[in-house]
């Protein structure tokens, strides 16, 4: 039913000749759709017998469906909370490398020249700092997991 009003905006008798069920059960159906702020009435068209008609069609606000089978639901779930807790242990272990390579190595002599109209400098200070371990660390291993995610993606499409 959603799936028609995405394609253009009916009424519930069209509907319900689209999928072989009674006007009512129609109504039933958007009705509730309606309650849950999926569409909404965007027009009223007369019938032949110039009877009002609400015409139906989604609402503007963006919506997120996911349609398969339950064990792809709960897949798709554990698979993003993993995905955020590893993220989170990635941040902590970054943290907890540069903190350990910090204590381990000699100080190092900072550029006093600090001019941000300096664009030779503004790179230069990019490329440190992104060059510092627990940078690369961080970086290398979200790159890790979007590669991970990338792949469990690809490998779940459907053929």
């Amino acid at each position: 039913m959603f799936d028609l009003l995405y394609e253009e905006p009916q009424t519930a008798s069209d509907i319900a000749k689209s999928l072989d069920m009674s006007v009512q059960n129609a109504k039933y159906h958007l009705d509730k759709l309606e309650e849950a702020g999926l569409i909404e009435i965007i027009d009223i068209w007369y019938s032949d017998r110039g009877r009002e008609m609400n015409v139906y069609a989604p609402t503007s606000s963006s919506i997120i469906l996911f349609a398969g089978n339950s064990n792809e639901k709960r897949s798709l779930r554990k698979i993003l909370k993993q995905s955020l807790g590893i993220t989170g242990i990635l941040g902590i272990a970054s943290f907890l490398f540069g903190w350990v390579l910090s204590n381990l190595r000699p100080e190092t002599i900072v550029d006093t020249d600090t001019d941000p109209s300096n664009p030779v400098l503004v790179m230069k200070n990019l490329v440190q700092f992104l060059a510092l371990p627990e940078i690369a660390f961080l970086l290398g291993g979200i790159f890790v997991i979007l590669l991970t995610l990338g792949g469990w993606y690809l490998t779940t499409l459907p053929d």
